[in-house]
């Protein structure tokens, strides 16, 4: 598993602040070799 696929899993799991909402943006970034920002 690559630092991406990590990043993806850790983001793409919901969260009790509503982090998941947010995620399809911060996939994009993930993919194309982007930090995602942390909150």
């Amino acid at each position: 598993m690559g630092p991406t696929e990590i990043v993806i899993a850790t983001f793409a799991r919901p969260g009790p602040t509503g982090r998941q909402a947010s995620g399809p943006p911060l996939l994009k970034k993930a993919s194309l070799g982007e930090r995602a920002p942390e909150p």
